[in-house]
C-alpha cells in the first residue's frame, strides 16, 4: 500500500505525508547479468538508495536525479553504460536545498537549476558551471512568506520571456517573475492563480508551455488552458479553456502534458482500465473547440510522465514497463504506429517508472522505485 501511495502521489495531494521507499529486486540476481546493476545489453541499472521522481538533463548531459532524500548529480563522463568512471554528487539540506523531498527539477535557459520541493518550496541552484565543486555554489529558496502561493511543489516550467510557473499540490499556481536576478528578491514580482481565477481545484502536477506562450496545466479534472495575452502579472485579459472527456479527451485524470515541434499536444494518465494516452491536434487554435481532431491511444492505459526524443518518438514511463511509440509522423493515425514495451522481465530496473528523460545523445533515463534504468 505505501508504494501504491507514492505511485500515485502525482496526482492525490499528501501534504501532511511524506513517504518514500526503497524497493530493491526481490532476487538481483536474476537480473545484474554484469553483477554490478548493469545487467543484459539492453538497460543500465543504478540503485541510488530512494525513489526517483524526476529526472533532468543539463546541456553537457549532466543528470539531475530529484529523490526523497535530496537532489543526485550524475557525471557518467559520457560513458553511461560504463559506471568506473562515474562521478555522484548529493545535495541536501544542509548544502542549502529547501527540502530533501523533491519532487520536480528544472532546468533554465542560463543552464540554473530549480528544485521543486514538497514542503518546502522551490530553491534556485547555481553551480557556476561546476556540479562537482560545492565551493562556488550559490543558494536561494522561495517559501510562501516570499509570496510563493504554497511550499508543495509538483510542477514547474518555464516561458519564453524567463518567468517560472510553479504547479502546487494546494490546487495553486505561482507566476515568478525574478527581473533576471533570481537571488535577488528586492525586485521580485509574484502572482497567483487559483480556482477564481479559471484554475481547476486539484493539484497541479504538470505544466507544458506552447510555441505561442499559452500555458498547459495537467489536474485530475482534465487540462486547463491559459492565455494570458503576454501579460502574466495582469489577469483581466486572461483566457481560459477547459478540456475534458467531454471535448475528445480519453481520460481526465491527467498526469502529464508535453508538447511536441509540430505544437500537438500528448496527454498522459489514468482512469482505470480507460486509455492513458491522448494526442490533440487544435490546428493552430486551441481557443477553437470546433476545428479539434483527438487521437485516443488504448494501447496503454497508464502514462505517468512522456519525453519525446530527436527522432520524434514518444517515451512514456508507464508503471510496470518503459514505453516507446514511433507514430511515423503520423499521430492521428495509428495504422502504422510502432509500439515498444520494456519490463522487468527485458532488465527494467526501477519496477514503478514514473519519470523518463532523453539524454544529449537520445539516450533513454527512467526513474521509480529501485532507481533508475538507463538504455541508449
Amino acid at each position: 500500500m505505501r508504494k501504491q501511495l507514492i505511485r500515485y502521489f502525482k496526482i492525490f495531494s499528501l501534504a501532511s505525508i511524506v513517504l518514500f521507499v526503497h524497493c530493491p529486486l526481490s532476487d538481483p540476481s536474476q537480473t545484474d547479468s554484469n553483477g554490478d546493476g548493469s545487467n543484459s545489453s539492453i538497460f543500465t541499472n543504478f540503485d541510488v538508495g530512494s525513489w526517483v521522481y524526476d529526472i533532468a538533463i543539463d546541456a553537457v548531459d549532466g543528470k539531475w536525479i530529484a529523490t526523497g532524500v535530496g537532489v543526485l548529480y550524475l557525471d557518467d563522463n559520457g560513458t553511461p553504460t560504463k559506471k568506473s568512471d562515474d562521478t555522484w554528487t548529493s545535495f541536501t539540506t544542509a548544502d542549502g536545498l529547501a527540502n530533501n523531498y523533491v519532487w520536480v527539477i528544472g532546468i533554465d535557459a542560463s543552464e540554473k537549476k530549480w528544485f521543486g520541493t514538497y514542503g518546502g518550496g522551490v530553491s534556485y541552484f547555481d553551480d557556476n558551471g561546476t556540479p562537482l565543486n560545492k565551493a562556488d555554489d550559490t543558494w536561494t529558496s522561495f517559501r510562501t512568506n516570499d509570496g510563493l502561493v504554497s511550499n508543495y511543489l509538483m510542477s514547474l516550467a518555464f516561458d519564453a520571456s524567463g518567468g517560472k510557473w510553479f504547479g502546487t499540490g494546494h490546487h495553486k499556481v505561482s507566476y515568478f517573475d525574478d527581473n533576471g536576478t533570481p537571488s535577488n528578491k528586492a525586485d521580485d514580482t509574484w502572482t497567483s492563480f487559483t480556482k477564481l481565477d479559471g484554475l481547476v481545484d486539484m493539484p497541479i502536477v504538470a505544466i507544458a508551455v506552447d510555441a505561442a506562450g499559452a500555458k498547459w496545466f495537467a489536474s485530475a479534472e482534465g487540462a486547463r488552458y491559459l492565455d494570458d495575452n503576454g501579460t502574466p502579472t495582469n489577469k483581466s485579459d486572461d483566457e481560459w479553456i477547459t478540456f475534458t472527456e467531454a471535448d475528445g479527451l480519453g481520460c481526465d485524470n491527467i498526469w502529464d502534458i508535453v508538447i511536441d515541434t509540430s505544437g500537438g499536444i500528448w496527454i498522459g494518465g489514468k482512469c482505470g482500465g480507460i486509455s492513458g494516452l491522448s494526442y490533440l491536434d487544435d490546428k493552430g487554435t486551441p481557443k477553437d473547440k470546433l476545428d479539434d481532431s483527438w487521437t485516443i491511444f488504448t494501447t496503454i492505459d497508464e502514462v505517468a510522465e512522456i519525453a519525446i526524443d530527436q527522432t520524434e518518438a514518444k517515451w512514456f514511463a508507464c508503471g510496470s514497463s518503459a514505453t516507446c511509440l514511433n507514430d511515423n509522423g503520423t499521430p492521428n493515425n495509428q495504422m502504422d504506429d510502432s509500439w515498444t514495451a520494456y519490463r522487468y522481465i527485458d532488465g527494467l530496473w526501477c519496477v514503478d517508472c514514473i519519470a523518463v528523460a532523453i539524454d544529449n545523445s537520445g539516450g533513454k533515463w527512467f526513474g521509480g522505485a529501485g532507481g533508475i534504468s538507463y538504455c541508449p
